[in-house]
């Protein structure tokens, strides 16, 4: 997991947006899907501006040991927006321990009840990077792709399960999202999981965990690195949104 923005955690890593689509080469297939399925409620935002999500994260290491967490604050900063051809979209600010201006993302909920994150870091300047979670429509995504390297990239997200989670010193039904990434090479190979829980009673995700191998292969040496991440809601203050 790399740090630096709750959607560069959740999209970049898990799907290597390396320089958007201007680095693509080709799409070898993509299995997206927005339609709505029968009994799947529009999704709308239950809270406004002001709103806060305070996060414990930790690193993972290569034993499966947790670090000490470190905290970060995620603060709702306008809701009802249209952004990057979206609409329902709320900006968020994601602030660590010593940084002031932090780092702004993008939630869009969807008609089907998925919903969407997005930014405009790794995507063509100007335009937002979406990436959508079947929370509702449980549709499974595929993509198949080679980068201007020749580097094969493969990612799936799917929709996993609906389980009760303990965070925030309280019991959530949450809906249970996995993810699914491998890029390799002639001589490197990634591989990565993850889990993301979103909780449709607060309209946002609550924990992430995410573990990964690297293999190296040189001149037949083979030499592998395990790492993971991990975040988890720690509190949250909802400020209800003008009716």
């Amino acid at each position: 997991m790399i740090i630096r923005g709750r959607a560069f955690v959740m999209k970049t890593n898990i799907h290597f947006r390396i320089a958007a689509c201007a680095l693509i080469v080709a799409v070898v297939a993509a299995g997206c899907s927005n339609s709505s399925e029968p009994g799947n409620p529009r999704v709308t935002v239950a809270f406004g501006a002001g709103s806060t999500f305070r996060f414990n994260n930790y690193r993972i290491d290569t034993l499966g040991n947790f670090n000490y967490p470190s905290t970060s604050l995620d603060s709702v900063e306008a809701v009802g927006l249209t952004v990057g051809g979206k609409t329902n979209v709320i900006r968020i600010n994601e602030k660590h321990p010593g940084d002031f201006k932090g780092f702004d993302y993008f939630i869009a909920y969807e008609p089907n009840g998925d919903f969407s994150i997005g930014d405009s870091s790794y995507s063509i300047y100007g335009g937002i990077d979406w990436e959508t979670y079947p929370t509702g429509s449980h549709l499974t995504s595929v993509f198949d792709t080679v980068l201007s390297g020749g580097e094969l990239e493969h990612t799936e997200i799917s929709y996993a399960d609906n389980e009760m989670i303990q965070v925030a010193g309280r019991n959530f039904n949450a809906v249970k999202i996995r993810m699914d990434a491998m890029l390799y090479d002639s001589y490197y190979h990634f591989s990565e999981y993850a889990y993301l829980w979103y909780v449709p009673e607060i309209n946002f995700f609550v924990k992430y965990e995410s573990h990964s191998v690297v293999t190296y292969t040189d001149y037949g040496d083979v030499t592998t690195y395990r790492s993971g991440s991990m975040f988890v809601l720690d509190s949250y203050d909802l400020k209800w949104a003008p009716r």
